[in-house]
């Protein structure tokens, strides 16, 4: 049988890159990929994890933010954290990176 138009907008779903900070925990062993996404001049290139077949968008700052606690002597080690996020636009936003420890 044949799809209608109306079937195949009514199973659309628009694609949208998540941000790590959608998640309530990530673990420092998932695999971090970069993927690039669009085309022409709307191209471009983001850090990704993959959850669930969901990719969930990693800032730089995020990185920065981890390699800066395994430096750190005064922090423990951890195998999971959480990132929240405060601001709405690319040039207010700020992430924060917080160990969990079970």
């Amino acid at each position: 049988m044949s799809k209608t138009i109306g079937m195949a907008a009514t199973e659309y779903e628009a694609s949208k890159i998540m941000n790590i900070a959608d998640l309530a925990r990530v673990s420092v062993s998932d695999e971090i990929e970069t993927k690039t996404y669009g085309s022409g001049e709307n191209e471009f290139t983001v850090n990704v994890i993959v959850v669930d077949k969901v990719d969930y968008r990693v800032p730089v700052s995020v990185l920065g933010q981890l390699q800066a606690l395994t430096l750190k002597d005064d922090v423990a080690p951890f195998e999971f954290f959480r990132v929240l996020k405060v601001g709405s636009t690319m040039q207010d936003t700020k992430y924060t990176v917080v160990p969990l420890y079970d």
